[in-house]
């Protein structure tokens, strides 16, 4: 327990509510990305979490869907829990909003690479191959490819998917060929 001017907080209550939240949030994402699967080429295996990968753009509902439902979920199974458990902060008035405000507050904190990633989206959207090759390129972890992926890499490039993302995330050393020593 730590003491924060008149507040207590628990923080085995407050890991609780944020692997709550996190637990949530990455089942629903993974159930909302599913709404694509006509392009969803990979997943995106990483500790931050799982992200799908897709081929062309989705629709732009299917794409709200998919961000909003997740937080929103993550938010309630946050707010239900808080319901349910001792408050993780006491001291906090005891009024009828406070859980709701807590598993806002969670959702804003957890949430906010995800909300700032869609916003730069917005500014620079990059979808189709490029997209695709980016996303694998970038990935330092392991990518689990759907048959819609593996045909495409068959198809576009002609090789096998572990062959695409050796090629893809080939680093430039700095004594290739070509470079002035």
């Amino acid at each position: 327990m730590i003491l924060v001017g008149a507040y207590h907080v628990q923080i085995l209550a407050v890991v609780g509510f944020v692997a709550v939240w996190l637990t949530a949030y990455q089942i629903l994402a993974l159930l909302f990305a599913q709404l694509a699967r006509g392009s969803l080429a990979a997943w995106s295996l990483s500790i931050f979490g799982i992200a799908a990968i897709y081929l062309r753009k989705p629709h732009a509902l299917v794409r709200f869907v998919q961000f909003v439902f997740p937080l929103v979920g993550a938010a309630v199974a946050t707010y239900w829990l808080g319901r349910m458990q001792p408050p993780p902060i006491t001291g906090l008035p005891t009024i009828k909003y406070t859980n709701s405000g807590f598993a806002a507050v969670l959702t804003l904190i957890l949430g906010a690479p995800r909300i700032i990633g869609a916003f730069r989206e917005l500014r620079y959207p990059l979808w189709g191959e490029a997209r695709f090759i980016d996303r694998v390129a970038r990935g330092q972890s392991s990518i689990a490819f759907t048959t819609v992926g593996r045909a495409y890499i068959r198809q576009r490039f002609d090789a096998t998917p572990e062959e695409f993302v050796r090629i893809v995330r080939r680093r430039q050393s700095p004594l290739a060929s070509g470079t002035h020593l």
